[in-house]
């Protein structure tokens, strides 16, 4: 299922804002202080209601306060979810609603009270249910199969994106992987392929036999010392440390190259045309369908072979460093709000 609808009723500097979103990644732009922040927060708080409920707090200044200086009482949060099948249907039924061409989805309402109370701090109460009509909570073991991953704001790609101890992807893939047991597997897995690998084997090996020679030739007869090389031990946590953000770029091909290479093996008809947006222009864009082509190619098609190749050719990784891709281009935050 993915997140269609959310509405945001008296919170923070939102007083009543409805917000539709697209099966997929869905992006969020806004210039400071306009509530960006605001609706990913008030995600984050539904979302969290089950093993992760303490993530965000409500407190009496998240109300929202309007231009006579009137506080409101409530917050509310209003989500609406598209299954996509029967099975999450019956899974989480006790969020059914019908919508008006009858079709059903999703809902989740959310809802904080505020209690002014004399001499003291105001009294937040919560109140949560599923469906069209109020009605008992949702339970704890529906609301914890609600799994999300924040990141919070990037304020310097440079040094929370480089490689080391603490960075943000690091962050992210050990909340994706949070299993312990999980952890301790891939990392063996990775262990076992660097430590069996031909090449580094033979590396090792070869280091080790200088090594050993050269404390031959220098240590006293008889207290000859000896070592082993071998990798350190990797820790999932250390491996996804050192894992690096790249955007993948796919260029455009030269349609005078494409047309010399296919001249060059014989082939006379058009059916390259098929794998480009315009395959008139002097410069060929792959179709998005094909852009995993370099990898999927059919070897008995010769005309995908050649397509693929130059496809491959064409194939770039840009670094995300200080201000994205260049000093001149910012990289927007995006949020992703599906399943």
């Amino acid at each position: 299922m993915y997140l269609k609808a959310l509405r945001i009723v008296g919170f923070r500097g939102i007083a009543d804002l409805k917000i539709s979103f697209r099966k997929g990644l869905n992006v969020i732009i806004g210039g400071n202080n306009t509530g960006k922040t605001a609706v990913i927060d008030a995600l984050r708080i539904c979302l969290g209601l089950g093993y992760q409920r303490r993530e965000v707090r409500v407190s009496s200044d998240d109300f929202f306060v309007d231009g006579f200086g009137k506080q409101a009482s409530q917050i509310e949060f209003h989500l609406a979810f598209m299954p996509e099948d029967d099975q999450e249907e019956g899974v989480f039924y006790e969020m059914l609603a019908a919508r008006q061409d009858k079709s059903l989805e999703l809902q989740m309402h959310v809802v904080f009270t505020r209690e002014e109370k004399d001499g003291g701090e105001d009294r937040i109460r919560l109140k949560y249910w599923g469906g069209e009509q109020e009605g008992p909570r949702l339970p704890d073991e529906l609301l914890d199969l609600f799994y999300f991953v924040h990141l919070g704001a990037l304020r310097n790609s440079e040094r929370d994106l480089l490689p080391g101890s603490g960075n943000r992807l690091g962050q992210l893939l050990q909340k994706l992987v949070s299993d312990p047991t999980k952890q301790k597997e891939y990392a063996e897995s990775l262990n076992r392929v660097v430590n069996t690998d031909a090449g580094w084997t033979e590396i090792r090996r070869t280091a080790k036999k200088k090594i050993n020679r050269h404390l031959r030739e220098t240590t006293i007869v008889g207290e000859a010392q000896r070592i082993d090389v071998d990798f350190v031990s990797f820790e999932y946590r250390r491996i996804v440390e050192q894992l690096k953000v790249f955007l993948p770029f796919l260029g455009r091909i030269r349609a005078d190259e494409l047309l010399r290479r296919l001249k060059e093996a014989g082939i006379k008809d058009e059916a390259w045309r098929q794998y480009f947006k315009n395959p008139d222009s002097d410069d060929l864009e792959v179709k998005t369908e094909f852009q995993s082509l370099p990898s999927k190619a059919n070897s008995d098609d010769k005309t995908e072979t050649i397509v693929a190749g130059l496809l491959a050719d064409a194939f770039k990784k840009f670094e995300v460093y200080q201000n994205g891709l260049g000093y001149n281009n910012l990289i927007f935050v995006a949020t992703v709000l599906s399943r």
